[in-house]
């Protein structure tokens, strides 16, 4: 109701950080047509409101609405990009999401992430590690939460020689002196040699 007042009277100062607001509190409180018809009543609709959106409509399940925004983005940043590929794994259309990927002009580790997670939930495991190598050939540097999960790839595709290979770039980049690196390389170890 606060929202609504706020928004519906003019003596209120308000640019797009308030619209932002008034938005995501529609939104949070889960009231998507209330925030629908804010996003719709900006007279200026940037890439955060943008992306706001698209979040919200994934977030409900209105994939179909959600395309709908991130067509009409006159502007998208990573985060863009990155949520609508994740929408598109998330309703297990890989080929889309690896369309949207390669369409992409600037990728970041959250993206990778994202593509790798992706993979793994669909069993793609040699999908999955061809992500990470062209993620690690393009100069993207791996953190620790990236080798935890490119360690269920590695394990999934049941490939001594990746698993070195897997260890051995972790030994590179420093990780070996990392306790949740090296306990996961341990456990994973221990579950492949004891056939669970």
């Amino acid at each position: 109701m606060i929202f609504r007042y706020a928004y519906e009277h003019p003596f209120v100062s308000y640019g797009n950080p308030f619209e932002f607001c008034v938005l995501s509190g529609y939104a949070k409180n889960e009231r998507f047509c209330d925030a629908a018809d804010i996003f719709e009543a900006m007279p200026e609709k940037n890439v955060v409101s943008y992306n706001a959106m698209l979040s919200e409509y994934l977030w409900i399940g209105d994939f179909m609405s959600a395309r709908k925004v991130f067509d009409e983005m006159g502007e998208r940043n990573v985060a863009s990009w990155n949520t609508m590929i994740n929408g598109y794994l998330k309703v297990g259309r890989m080929t889309k999401a690896c369309e949207l990927f390669d369409d992409m002009s600037k990728r970041n580790e959250v993206s990778y992430t994202i593509m790798i997670l992706g993979c793994v939930g669909l069993s793609e495991f040699e999908e999955a590690w061809r992500w990470f190598v062209d993620m690690h050939r393009r100069g993207v540097i791996p953190d620790q939460k990236m080798f935890l999960v490119v360690l269920s790839v590695v394990i999934g595709l049941d490939n001594v020689v990746t698993r070195a290979n897997l260890v051995t770039l972790a030994m590179k980049m420093g990780y070996s002196e990392d306790v949740v690196v090296g306990a996961a390389i341990l456990f994973k170890n221990y579950l492949k040699e004891a056939h669970f």
